[in-house]
C-alpha cells in the first residue's frame, strides 16, 4: 500500500535476458503502474500455456477423426431419420464380391455399431417377417444382415416351405454364410470387428451344421432348431446360445437340455434359455406365435451377443493395452499425447458426443445406401 492507495500486483513469468544476455526465468512482481522497462508481451500468462497445450493435443485428434464435420451437420439432440429412411430402413445387396452369388437384406443402426449380426431365416425364406427382425437388430445397434438361402423364393404354405427346405444344400448355405461374414468383416463401408449369427428353425439347424467351419465368428444363437434329435454336430467355433420353448413338442425341453449340455462340455460359455411357448413361438406366421415372449427372447439374444463381443474384445486386447497400446517387440507403452487421446476417445464410446457423432455417421451411411446401394 502506498499513500493509502490500492496497488494490484501481477505475476508474470519473464524470459527477459540479464545483463549478459542469458534468460533469467525469474518471476517478476510489479504494480499496476508498470515500470518503464516493462515491455508488453515479455511475459507468458499460464492460462495461455494451458490453452496452447490443450489445442495441440486435441486438435489433431479431432481433425484425424473428422469429428468437426459430424458436429457441424449434427443437431444437439439425436437426429430422427428422414421420411425416406423411415419408409425403407433396409436394402437388398449382392454378396458377389465376397464369394457368393446370393442376395442379402442389410439394415444399419443410427448409432455407433455394437457389432454385426447375420440372420438366417427358417422354412419361410427371406420374407417380410424376417426383414422386420433385421430392423429390430439394427435398432438395437447392430449392423444387421439377413441372408437369403432360397434364391429369392418364399413360401406361403407349409407344403411349399418343406419343399424349399428339402432343396437346400448345406454346401451352398455354408458358402452364403461365409460370404456374409466376409461382407461384415471386409467391406470398407460397413466393416465391424465382431460378428454373430442368429438362426430360426431350419436356419438354426443350418448354423449348427456349419458352425465348426465358420471363421471369425464370435457368437451363435439358435432358436428352436428342427430335425436335430439324435444327430451329432462338429464342435462349434463360437459359443452357442439356445432359445427353446417349454411346450415344444418337436424339440422337447429335456432333449434340448441334453443337447446344450453336450455343447457346454466343449465351450463353457454356452447358454440355454427356455421360454413359455411351443415350437415357432417367435414366428409371426405361426399359429403358436407369442409376441411378448418373442420380445423377451430377443432381449436375451442381444445381451448374449453384447457379452460375447465385449469378452472377445477384452481377450484380444486387454484393458491397459486397449488404453495405451504397446510398441512392437517391447513391453513398453506409447505415451505420446496423440495416441493416448485417440485411445481415450475410443474408450469413451458411450459419452454424449460420441453418440451424437455416431448418429450422424449412421444417418449418412443409410442415406448413401438409399442413393447408391451397398456396392
Amino acid at each position: 500500500m502506498n499513500g493509502g492507495k490500492r496497488s494490484t500486483l501481477f505475476l508474470t513469468f519473464s524470459f527477459r535476458p540479464d545483463k549478459r544476455g542469458n534468460p533469467t526465468g525469474k518471476t517478476v512482481v510489479h504494480p499496476r503502474e508498470r515500470p518503464k522497462e516493462y515491455r508488453p508481451g515479455a511475459g507468458f500468462p499460464s492460462w495461455q500455456l494451458v490453452f496452447l497445450f490443450v489445442f495441440c493435443v486435441f486438435f489433431p485428434v479431432l481433425w484425424e477423426r473428422n469429428l468437426f464435420e459430424a458436429w457441424a451437420e449434427t443437431p444437439r439432440e439425436n437426429p430422427a431419420p428422414s421420411s425416406a429412411l423411415a419408409r425403407l430402413p433396409g436394402v437388398m445387396i449382392n454378396l458377389s464380391d465376397f464369394g457368393a452369388t446370393d442376395m442379402a437384406y442389410l439394415s444399419l443402426p443410427l448409432q455407433v455399431p455394437k457389432g454385426g449380426v447375420i440372420l438366417v431365416h427358417g422354412k419361410w425364406g427371406l420374407e417380410e417377417g424376417m426383414k422386420q427382425f433385421t430392423h429390430r437388430f439394427a435398432k438395437e445397434g447392430f449392423v444387421a444382415l439377413a441372408v437369403d438361402l432360397f434364391n429369392g423364393q418364399t413360401a406361403d404354405d407349409p407344403e411349399m416351405a418343406e419343399d424349399l427346405v428339402r432343396t437346400l444344400h448345406p454346401e451352398s448355405a455354408e458358402t452364403t454364410l461365409q460370404a456374409a461374414v466376409r461382407f461384415l468383416k471386409e467391406s470398407p463401408r460397413f466393416h465391424v470387428d465382431h460378428v454373430g449369427l442368429v438362426g430360426w428353425g431350419n436356419g438354426a439347424t443350418v448354423l449348427l451344421e456349419v458352425a465348426s467351419r465358420l471363421k471369425d465368428v464370435d457368437a451363435l444363437v439358435v432358436f428352436y432348431p428342427e430335425g436335430i434329435s439324435g444327430r451329432k454336430f462338429e464342435e462349434p467355433a463360437a459359443p452357442v446360445c439356445g432359445i427353446f420353448g417349454l411346450e415344444d413338442s418337436l424339440f422337447p425341453p429335456e432333449t434340448a437340455r441334453q443337447f446344450m449340455g453336450s455343447l457346454e462340455k466343449v465351450n463353457k460359455e454356452t447358454r440355454a434359455y427356455f421360454f413359455p411357448g411351443a415350437h415357432d413361438f417367435a414366428d409371426p406366421k405361426s399359429a403358436h406365435w407369442r409376441p411378448g415372449v418373442t420380445e423377451k427372447a430377443l432381449q436375451t439374444t442381444w445381451r448374449f451377443l453384447e457379452d460375447q463381443y465385449s469378452r472377445h474384445k477384452r481377450k484380444r486386447n486387454g484393458f491397459w493395452k486397449e488404453l495405451f497400446g504397446s510398441l512392437p517387440g517391447l513391453g513398453l507403452t506409447r505415451l505420446s499425447s496423440l495416441s493416448l487421446t485417440n485411445r481415450w476417445i475410443m474408450l469413451g464410446k458411450r459419452t454424449y458426443g460420441q453418440r451424437v457423432c455416431g448418429a450422424a455417421l449412421g444417418l449418412r451411411a443409410r442415406q448413401s445406401l438409399l442413393e447408391h446401394g451397398a456396392g
